[in-house]
């Protein structure tokens, strides 16, 4: 039962995270302004729809490779980036001081984690 929960929770969190790539990709300004970046010129452009809507097309992939084939390898890349990305918010938080806007994208990340942790013991190996 376990299972089929963590499957459909990360075809959800996978098809939203392809949501925000698109995002980045399409829509770069809108997005930027949401999350706190400021684009600067063509290359502010290019870097952030390769680096955000990279990490979450990479992101997005393998969860729903993952909730499709129950297979504990999909799982591995989006918990190491998700976990980088959190280790990066609590670096920030610990330098500059955390602030109550830093408090939604450390609960996503933590949620995402526990997901794919409990995925990964769920899973079988490919």
């Amino acid at each position: 039962m376990l299972n089929i929960i963590c499957r459909i929770l990360l075809a959800l969190i996978g098809a939203g995270a392809l949501l925000i790539a698109a995002q980045a990709w399409m829509q770069p300004d809108h997005l930027a302004g949401q999350i706190g970046f400021m684009l600067v010129g063509d290359l502010g452009h290019s870097s952030f729809r390769a680096d955000i809507g990279g990490f979450f097309a990479a992101s997005g992939i393998f969860m729903l490779l993952a909730a499709v084939r129950g297979e504990r390898q999909f799982v591995l890349p989006p918990l190491v980036l998700l976990g980088l990305a959190l280790a990066g918010r609590l670096a920030t938080a610990a330098q500059t001081g955390f602030i109550t806007a830093y408090t939604q994208p450390i609960t996503i990340e933590v949620v995402t984690l526990v997901v794919l942790l409990l995925a990964w013991t769920q899973f079988r190996r490919a």
